[in-house]
């Protein structure tokens, strides 16, 4: 995966540009936003939590808006540094859409339940032609939208991509191979961004990994490093692999929805004829 042959420091100058317009209002927006909220909180105690000022200010966080704003202008700043995507492309925001807990029922009929925050927030499904030019490969980039740097912490990905492969009944078909080595691989197209603006401006972009995943410190960071860094590192991934380079889009929604669908962990005991893990 190159860059277009035209693109150069101007273009670069032209992003930083694009996302500053932006960033400067959602800088007073995180500036105000703690305040409104104070305001409010403190005007409904001394209310007694009752009258007009209840409930008018209920969110938590404003990730949820936040989020849609870095899907709009992520896509922006991509066409700019790699053109056009195809209407083939697919990308869906999923917070409040797809649930971010994965349930794994571990002790069958004894109710026993593990969960596991996946959290993932939003999904982007790229074509971009192979090195051959013959053909497509898929690059898939999942992203973790977090308001606050402590809500990190709750994000099991790991944990849950192994509750999944090790519940599905093993089998040695090549779709089920295909399924696996899916599921297994998404971590590493996976990125936490913190949806907020940097706190000073000597913070740096990738303030840490969680779960080897890194984590950007804040939405203007966080888009540039996915697409100038992490998309063409992602891209010779695919490219790279065998197995993945033959994944389809299709392929990679379901292994997503895997993530959040309930399911009940085979086990031994209660599936004798189910092969143990080691011979699997």
């Amino acid at each position: 995966m190159e860059f277009p042959s035209n693109f150069s420091t101007s273009n670069v100058n032209d992003i930083i540009e694009f996302l500053a317009e932006y960033y400067s209002r959602f800088l007073v927006e995180d500036s105000l936003y703690p305040k409104l909220r104070g305001i409010f909180i403190e005007a409904g105690k001394k209310a007694g939590g009752s009258g007009p000022l209840r409930g008018v200010f209920y969110a938590e966080s404003n990730e949820p808006v936040r989020l849609g704003a870095f899907r709009v202008l992520f896509n922006e700043v991509h066409r700019r540094v790699h053109g056009h995507l195809s209407p083939r492309n697919f990308d869906l925001a999923l917070h409040g859409v797809m649930k971010e807990n994965l349930e794994v029922s571990s002790n069958i009929g004894l109710g026993i339940t593990e969960q596991y925050h996946v959290g993932i927030d939003y999904v982007s499904l790229i074509e971009y032609p192979a090195p051959s030019k013959n053909m497509k490969v898929t690059v898939p980039l999942f992203i973790i939208a977090k308001s606050r740097p402590d809500d990190v912490k709750e994000v099991k990905i790991m944990e849950a991509v192994e509750a999944v492969t090790k519940a599905l009944p093993r089998g040695q078909n090549e779709e089920f191979k295909k399924v696996i080595h899916a599921l297994e691989s998404i971590p590493k197209f996976t990125r936490i961004i913190l949806t907020k603006t940097a706190s000073n401006v000597n913070e740096p972009c990738i303030t840490k990994e969680h779960q080897g995943i890194p984590v950007y410190s804040d939405i203007a960071c966080g888009i540039i490093g996915l697409v100038l860094m992490d998309l063409p590192k992602m891209y010779n991934e695919v490219v790279g692999d065998s197995e993945l380079s033959k994944l389809t889009i299709p392929d990679w929604i379901c292994t997503l929805i895997s993530l959040a669908i309930p399911i009940i962990q085979y086990l031994q005991v209660a599936h004798p004829n189910h092969p143990k893990e080691e011979e699997a």
